[in-house]
């Protein structure tokens, strides 16, 4: 079975990396797994020993499960000796926690680097004391959990026989459903294992402890000579054991799937290499060309949509890590162009969030192109759009500030603001007294400080007056690779990405001044805005306040104090042209 063979696998590895391990620092290494194993000890006697006393000191007498070591008169003594005993392994529990963790800081950079110069060289201190202690930890949670049932086998040979069938039996249905499964869609149980191992453990854990809590109460229910202490001292043994192969199962898992990472940083004879993601290959797998190009015809004829002579070509995407394929063919005797967009599950927010838009505003009012399909193909979901000619640079010079005057008079509906308003905020409410006190840093000058406090007595105003201009649907992809023509007109592809911003804020560079005004008339008239409502000087306010919180987001402190400069300048001339 395949997840026999992984087994295999991966705890061979990992007595590899251990030995590699010891090969270059035995004793740091030996120290570590010990450590580990006193301290899991130890917390078990810490938290066995109180119950002891407790019950001991409850009791008239002594009780008879304490009969064959205990005798009557020595039942004081005893007391004091376990009170103090639990005490002290307390002490000692964190004491080998605190161990842990210094031997793991000491020796895991000695030790990779030991191992492979070069690779430690170049990662963290902190990556690599977690290898170290991670690796240790796993040697030493398989030690805890032999040594804890074979302690069980002995304490009750009816627990242990019962613990290890319920170990093969679940082992043997992830076997079954992992080599059923299909890794490329996973689905059910299976999805669990491969995305969510942790939870499945925990629910076998569960499971597995309950049925061992039956089988310690069936004798005493039943009217059998049960021992309580032994009862107690299993349950604690049970809940360490589960504990223990949850831990090392999950821990492996983890390094298993970083084992192209860290093999390098343990083994000379092993280099750093590029892995596909499994995103890729699940990509690979589902879009494949003939595939694709099924699964789209199929989508848009239930749409009503027939397209004949389909062909279905990849398309360099600059949409990161969305995947994109160019759809040809002709629909009703027309040859029509279409583009398909794939979302992975990373990206499923942007398909959410443009549909979202799109509930308050047609995607006409935003030169958004019209949606033929959507559905989902495993993992991803694909929309499917009405498609053109991508466009020259030449082109975009006229194609941008087209766009742009379009979207500034868009006029957002007042649902989709309130809904807006509800979860994020506005540029003249992001830009707070907090996110400026970053900039104290680069006050290097007095000039610097100056022009920073001057800014700071003007930031009510500044903000207030920002607040006021009015807002237009903003789309950071609004570039020349994500617009096409079609018809005679322009369309900007995606709008995920949106967000509500006064208008001028987000205004490109290459727009001048001159284009500016012209554009900003025509808004003011499709919007019925007058200059009182909007002038050019509030579009340049809101762009060189955009500008400065960029600057601070990137910490480019100095060109964030040279805006600020510019921003008190032009809002004093403001304030001096109001006042006559």
């Amino acid at each position: 079975m395949k997840l026999m063979s992984v087994t295999w696998q991966s705890v061979k590895w990992i007595f590899q990396v251990n030995r590699a391990f010891f090969t270059v620092r035995p004793w740091t290494t030996l120290a570590l797994i010990l450590s580990i194993a006193i301290e899991r000890f130890a917390s078990i006697l810490a938290a066995f020993l109180p119950l002891k006393v407790i019950l001991l000191a409850g009791s008239d007498g002594v009780p008879r499960y304490f009969r064959f070591f205990l005798e009557p008169d020595d039942k004081g003594p005893w007391i004091i000796g376990l009170s103090a005993g639990a005490i002290g392994f307390f002490i000692l529990t964190l004491v080998m926690e605190r161990c842990t963790k210094q031997l793991a800081e000491a020796g895991s950079a000695e030790v990779l680097q030991g191992a492979n110069e070069i690779a430690v060289a170049s990662r963290a201190r902190e990556e690599t004391q977690g290898y170290f202690s991670r690796f240790g930890g796993v040697i030493a949670d398989g030690v805890m959990a032999v040594a804890m049932l074979l302690l069980l086998g002995i304490i009750n040979p009816l627990l242990f026989s019962v613990i290890v069938a319920l170990f093969l039996v679940q082992y043997g249905l992830a076997a079954i459903v992992v080599s059923t499964g299909d890794s490329v869609h996973p689905q059910g149980l299976y999805r669990v294992l491969v995305r969510d191992l942790s939870s499945f453990l925990t629910v076998c854990s569960s499971l597995n402890f309950l049925a061992a809590f039956f089988v310690l109460l069936v004798p005493f229910l039943i009217g059998q000579d049960g021992n309580l202490l032994f009862a107690i001292l299993s349950i604690l043994l049970l809940r360490q054991l589960f504990s223990a192969v949850s831990g090392s199962v999950n821990t492996i898992s983890a390094l298993w799937k970083k084992k192209p990472q860290i093999n390098p940083m343990i083994f000379r004879d092993h280099t750093i290499k590029s892995q596909e993601r499994t995103v890729n290959k699940a990509v690979r797998v589902l879009f494949e060309k003939s595939a694709r190009e099924t699964n789209a015809a199929q989508e848009l004829r239930s749409q009503g949509i027939e397209m004949d002579d389909m062909e279905s070509e990849w398309q360099d995407s600059s949409l990161g890590k969305i995947f994109l394929f160019h759809l040809t063919g002709k629909i009703e005797g027309e040859k029509s162009r279409l583009q398909q967009m794939v979302f992975p599950l990373g990206q499923l927010h942007l398909v959410e969030h443009e549909e979202f838009l799109f509930k308050y505003i047609s995607r006409m009012e935003l030169k958004a192109p019209a949606l033929l399909a959507s559905y989902s193909r495993g993992p991803f979901r694909c929309n499917i759009y009405q498609y053109g000619n991508s466009i020259s640079s030449r082109e975009w010079k006229s194609a941008g500030p087209q766009l742009l005057e379009h979207c500034w008079s868009a006029e957002p509906p007042q649902e989709l603001v309130r809904a807006f308003h509800t979860s994020r905020a506005t540029l003249a409410n992001r830009l707070t007294l907090d996110v400026l006190a970053r900039i104290t840093v680069a006050l290097d000058h007095q000039k610097e400080k100056d022009t920073y406090n001057k800014f700071i007595d003007l930031w009510p105003d500044v903000c207030e007056r920002v607040s006021r201009i009015p807002l237009f649907i903003y789309n950071p992809k609004l570039n020349m690779e994500n617009v096409v023509r079609d018809q005679g007109e322009y369309y900007i592809m995606t709008w995920g990405e949106w967000t509500l911003e006064p208008i001028g804020a987000n205004t490109p560079k290459w727009m001048p001044i001159q284009s500016l005004e012209e554009v900003l008339d025509r808004v003011r008239n499709m919007r019925n805005f007058n200059a009182d409502q909007l002038c050019l000087q509030d579009v340049l306010l809101a762009k060189k306040f955009r500008e400065l919180e960029f600057y601070i987001q990137r910490e480019n402190y100095k060109s964030a104090i040279h805006i600020m400069g510019s921003i008190v300048r032009d809002f004093s001339r403001i304030k001096t042209v109001e006042a006559l």
